[in-house]
């Protein structure tokens, strides 16, 4: 229509992601996360809790990510000490409001929440890591076990059924390597 409903508090959102529907955004606030619905122009927002018990909300909650069936949100903690560039991954359930830990990623100083996380289609959640003391994680939200990879991971296919390691090879979801990619003259390898 054309009609502002708003304006310049976008900005103030902390790694806004949107619901699989386009329905509603949700973003982090201060140990939590909030749900801005879009036909009633309304926030809701529910403190980030461990779900053993803790009253306390998690802490230094850096990024968001909103799983594929729209029940769960996946967001990145830094590590409080000041050790950069760890933290750990929570996924937090909408029904439930309780968080689990899922992982650990590493990334690299000023990254965003893609290169911490990534859900897959089928609603697996990969945990990137860029060093390789700290291994990828395939997290499953169902009874499939995780899958820890050999080497950091920088990427999935759409379809979750290949990765790209950082190293240039590419393997099955599964942690398998299938082969090297070929030399570029013009992007050298480290």
């Amino acid at each position: 229509t054309g009609e502002r409903i708003a304006a310049g508090s976008g900005q103030a959102r902390l790694s806004p992601t949107w619901s699989p529907d386009s329905q509603a955004f949700a973003f982090l606030d201060q140990g939590g996360i909030c749900i801005h619905t879009l036909a009633s122009a309304t926030e809701d927002c529910t403190p980030v809790r461990e779900s053993y018990g803790s009253t306390e909300p998690l802490d230094n909650l850096i990024g968001a990510a909103w799983s594929p069936d729209g029940r769960r949100i996946a967001v990145a903690q830094a590590v409080a000490n000041g050790e950069c560039c760890r933290g750990t991954v929570w996924i937090f359930g909408l029904a439930g409001g309780q968080a689990f830990e899922a992982g650990v990623y590493e990334s690299p100083p000023q990254a965003g929440t893609e290169e911490f996380f990534e859900w897959l289609a089928d609603g697996s959640l990969l945990i990137k890591t860029t060093i390789p003391d700290v291994p990828s994680l395939l997290y499953s939200t169902t009874a499939r076990p995780a899958i820890t990879y050999p080497q950091p991971v920088r990427d999935a296919s759409p379809d979750g059924r290949w990765v790209l390691y950082q190293s240039g090879e590419v393997g099955g979801i599964d942690g398998t390597v299938a082969y090297i990619l070929p030399a570029n003259d013009a992007c050298p390898r480290p």
